[in-house]
């Protein structure tokens, strides 16, 4: 798979790499680390990364930076008039009857992409989770269902893509992220046995492997493979759901945003761009790609209507004045993907 690509760099005619889609890799690090060595010369290396709010690219990857996801959400925030914000979300909400905060939509996104689009990973993993609970009396009472219903509220919650588990020692942030959404699955499914949930933690960090009677190498397996399963669980949930959901402002409902944080000031984006130089100085400065919902341009143009709510939701009103019609109603909170 990589002999062309390998005889393009040695020829010279291939100068960096664009890693897609990297969290939907077993082991993205030693992908990366494996790919560097491999590879014949030297060569500018990125991945296609989206990094939430609070995140940053793992230094010990061997990679130059992200695709740039990052720096376009930072850049049309940047251009977000926040005095803006709550007459377009008072507006929104009248206009629309939708109240939820995004975090509700997000979450009841993924459980339907969960029950059906990827019913059957989810079904894998508990699979191997029964397997590595009955091989101890502590846990072989745990059933199938309740391992189910658990470990797919944990996938609900989890605030990031994924955590990156591996045979290494555990990384504070995967195990801070772990915490956090065990912790909010307790509270989405108290009726569950609290052990269970002390379980899976112990099964996604690892720490069971240190256990007797636990096969080190199938707690470490099923730790990666539900890592491996909350990426694209993430994906299509926020970005290709819960984003076409949320329309207050469409600028900022693209890959690698959250559309519920409306807009920063210009010392806040001069902070961003420092951290993002001390992390990652070689990494894309990105403003649009074949994955964005929208481009430059047009993004550029629905966020100014922050500038204007007055005059948008006057424009809005009497457009749909005009455009009504017994027999067709108007859907009033609809974002339809483009091309």
């Amino acid at each position: 798979m990589h002999k062309l690509t390998f005889e393009l760099v040695e020829a010279g005619l291939i100068d960096g790499l664009r890693v897609d889609h990297i969290d939907g890799l077993y082991d993205p690090k030693a992908y990366c680390l494996h790919l560097r060595e491999a590879c014949p010369k030297p060569i500018y290396l990125i991945v296609e990364k989206i990094l939430a709010g609070h995140e940053v690219l793992r230094e010990d990857w061997g990679v130059d930076g992200t695709t740039g996801y990052e720096f376009a959400s930072a850049a049309t925030r940047l251009l977000a008039d926040r005095q803006g914000e709550d007459k377009l979300s008072r507006f929104y909400q009248t206009f629309t009857g939708q109240s939820d905060e995004l975090a509700a939509i997000e979450r009841d996104a993924k459980r339907g992409i969960i029950d059906f689009e990827m019913a059957a990973e989810l079904d894998g993993l508990v699979h191997r989770l029964r397997i590595i609970a009955s091989s101890n009396p502590r846990t072989a009472d745990f059933t199938r269902n309740g391992l189910r219903q658990a470990l797919r509220e944990v996938v609900v919650a989890m605030p990031v893509y994924r955590t990156y588990v591996d045979q290494g020692p555990l990384d504070e942030r995967d195990r801070r992220w772990i915490g956090a959404a065990i912790a909010s699955a307790r509270q989405a499914a108290p009726m569950l046995d609290p052990a269970i949930f002390d379980f899976i933690q112990q099964v996604m960090s690892i720490e069971l492997a240190d256990m007797e009677e636990y096969d080190e190498t199938a707690v470490q397996d099923a730790a990666m493979r539900i890592q491996q399963y909350t990426g694209p669980v993430m994906a299509k949930g926020l970005e290709d759901t819960a984003l076409y959901r949320f329309n207050r402002l469409i600028a900022l409902s693209d890959v690698g945003e959250k559309p519920d944080r409306f807009g920063s000031d210009i010392a806040s984006f001069h902070d961003w761009a420092r951290a993002r130089a001390e992390t990652a100085p070689r990494g894309m400065l990105g403003s649009s790609s074949h994955d964005s919902k929208r481009g430059e341009d047009a993004r550029a143009r629905i966020v100014m209507l922050s500038a204007e709510p007055d005059l948008w939701a006057d424009a809005v009103t009497r457009w749909t004045d005009q455009l009504k019609t017994p027999s067709e109603p108007i859907d009033r909170n609809v974002a339809r993907k483009t091309s």
